[in-house]
C-alpha cells in the first residue's frame, strides 16, 4: 500500500536520522533498526496524519504512559529514558492534544464565562461581545479554550453553574450574573472551581473587576450641571442590582454637591416594554425635566429616545448622559456625553485573576475596578 505523499516525506526525513552513531540512545544494530521501520509502518494507512502517543511509545519502547510522564515532567521514568522520549519528540515534532494533556494533568484545559442572560439578549451590544474577545485571547495564550455559556428560557444562571459543577468540564468560572442563588456560593466553594466575577457580587471576599459606577455617575450628572441642566432624571435597570445601586447613588452625590433637591429615579427590568412603560411615567409625570441621564446603554438607551420623541414629539432640548459608550450615538441627532467603559481591560483583569488562582498564585486585591472616561458625543 503506497503511504500519502506527506507521510512519505516524513519518513524519509526521519530515516536518515535514525542510522548508526545519530540516535545515542538506540541500540547500534541493523536488526532492532528494522524493527523501528517495520512498526512505523504499520502506523501509516490512507490517512494523513501526526504523530500520535503511540508511535512515540513505540519508538522509544516504553509504555504510552511513560511517555506521558516523560512530557509532563512527573517521576516513574528515569533521566536517561526521559532524553530519549523528548528527543523523539522533537524529532518528529509531535505535539500532544487537547485531550491528551488534560488527562495527563487531570485539568479540563478550558474555562468557561457564564452570561447574566440568554445569549440572544446579552450578545445584541458590545459589552459582552467585547469582553468575550478579551478572555478568549489571553485563555487562548495559555492553551486553554473557552466555553461561553448563556441561561435558557425556563432555566437561570443558578441552574447552568450547577450543571458545569456536576460534569466538571471547564477548571474555572467567570461569572457575570449578580442574582444567584445564596447556596451556589457555597456549592462553588466545596466545588474548589475557582471562579471570578465580573461586576461586584457575594459577600465582598469574593474575586471581582467591575468599574466605578458611582464615580462614572458622579462625573456623568457633573457634566450635565456644567452646561446649565437643573432638572435632571435617571433611567435605571433592575434597582436590586448592585451596580444599579452604585449609579443612582453617583447620581445623587452629584445633586447633593450642587445643592439640588429635584429628583427622579425610574427603574426597568431592561425589557422594552418595561423601558417604555417606566420612561412615559415619568416624562409625564415630570413634564419639567431638562435632562436625562440613562445608567446603561445599547438598546436601552435607544428604548428610551423613541419614548422621549413619542411623548414629547422631539428630543430637542433636552440634556442626555449615558453610562456606556458606542459609535452609533454620533448619528442619533442628539448631544450625548458617556461613559467609556475599559471592556478590554476587565475581561483580562478576570482571566489574569482565574488564572492566577489556577496557578497557586496570590493574584493581590479581591476586587479589581477600574475608571471609566468621559466622551462628548
Amino acid at each position: 500500500m503506497e503511504r500519502p505523499p506527506l507521510l512519505r516525506r516524513s519518513w524519509r526525513w526521519l530515516r536518515p536520522s535514525i542510522g548508526r552513531g545519530s540516535w545515542p540512545f538506540l541500540p547500534q544494530n541493523d536488526k532492532k533498526l528494522q524493527n523501528i521501520e517495520n512498526n512505523c509502518e504499520r502506523v501509516y494507512d490512507e490517512r494523513i496524519m501526526k504523530p500520535t502517543i503511540n508511535e512515540i511509545a513505540a519508538l522509544a519502547g516504553v509504555a504510552k504512559s511513560t511517555v506521558s510522564k516523560a512530557l509532563n515532567g512527573q517521576r516513574g521514568v528515569s533521566e536517561e529514558k526521559r532524553q530519549e522520549i523528548l528527543s523523539i519528540v522533537k524529532r518528529l515534532d509531535y505535539e500532544p492534544t487537547a485531550s491528551a494533556r488534560a488527562l495527563a494533568s487531570q485539568r479540563a484545559g478550558s474555562i468557561a464565562l457564564v452570561l447574566p442572560t440568554r445569549a440572544g439578549y446579552s450578545l445584541t451590544g458590545a459589552y459582552w461581545s467585547a469582553i468575550i474577545s478579551s478572555i478568549s485571547d489571553y485563555a487562548a495564550s495559555r492553551s486553554y479554550t473557552l466555553l461561553v455559556l448563556s441561561p435558557q428560557a425556563g432555566s437561570s444562571a443558578s441552574d447552568l453553574i450547577d450543571g458545569t459543577l456536576k460534569r466538571r468540564t471547564v477548571d474555572g468560572l467567570i461569572l457575570g450574573p449578580e442574582h444567584l442563588y445564596p447556596d451556589v456560593f457555597t456549592r462553588l466553594e466545596t466545588a474548589g472551581i475557582p471562579f471570578v466575577f465580573i461586576g461586584q457580587a457575594g459577600d465582598g471576599n469574593t474575586y471581582a473587576v467591575d468599574v466605578d459606577n458611582a464615580k462614572g455617575s458622579l462625573m456623568l450628572v457633573r457634566h450635565l450641571l456644567k452646561r446649565g441642566y437643573t432638572r435632571i432624571a435617571c433611567m435605571t435597570g433592575p434597582a436590586d442590582c448592585g451596580y444599579v445601586r452604585d449609579r443612582i447613588a453617583g447620581y445623587r452625590n452629584a445633586l447633593a454637591e450642587a445643592g439640588l433637591v429635584w429628583e427622579v429615579v425610574a427603574s426597568s427590568s431592561y425589557r422594552k416594554e418595561d423601558t417604555c412603560a417606566a420612561m412615559r411615567t415619568l416624562l409625564r409625570g415630570h413634564p419639567d425635566c431638562d435632562a436625562l441621564y440613562i445608567a446603561a446603554g445599547g438598546d436601552f438607551f435607544l428604548d428610551c429616545l423613541d419614548t422621549v420623541r413619542e411623548v414629547r414629539g422631539t428630543a430637542d432640548g433636552l440634556g442626555f448622559c449615558s453610562f456606556d459608550d458606542h459609535r452609533y450615538l454620533d448619528y442619533l441627532g442628539v448631544r450625548v456625553t458617556t461613559a467609556r467603559q475599559p471592556l478590554m481591560d476587565i475581561g483580562v483583569g478576570a482571566a489574569q485573576i482565574l488564572f492566577d488562582v489556577l496557578a497557586g498564585k496570590d493574584p493581590g486585591q479581591c476586587v479589581r475596578v477600574y475608571d471609566v472616561d468621559i466622551i462628548e458625543r
